[in-house]
């Protein structure tokens, strides 16, 4: 099992404009990741969950996940991510 925290920073500068599959993730003042443990990347993001749930049916435990992507998005896709969290918390 991977086991080597990485700052968020190192992420990015390992793997630039990339997805990330991170698990144990901690965030600072609930805002954003500042460090996890990398287990898949590409630039592909159905790549990295692809490669993400071969790690799981192979047996990889851990208590917190999340994907993520290394580069600028495009404000009009945080608006589109922002509004879907918008109305999933709505539906909850």
């Amino acid at each position: 099992m991977p086991n080597k925290y990485s700052q968020w920073k190192e992420i990015k500068h390992a793997y630039p404009k990339q997805w990330v599959s991170i698990i144990e993730p901690e965030t600072k003042d609930g805002k954003g990741v500042s460090r996890g443990i990398v287990i898949a990347h590409n630039k592909d993001k159905n790549k990295v969950i692809s490669k993400t749930k071969s790690l799981i049916d192979a047996g990889l435990k851990f208590n917190k996940h999340m994907l993520a992507y290394t580069g600028d998005i495009p404000y009009i896709v945080g608006l589109a991510t922002l509004e879907i969290q918008n109305v999933q918390a709505r539906t909850s």
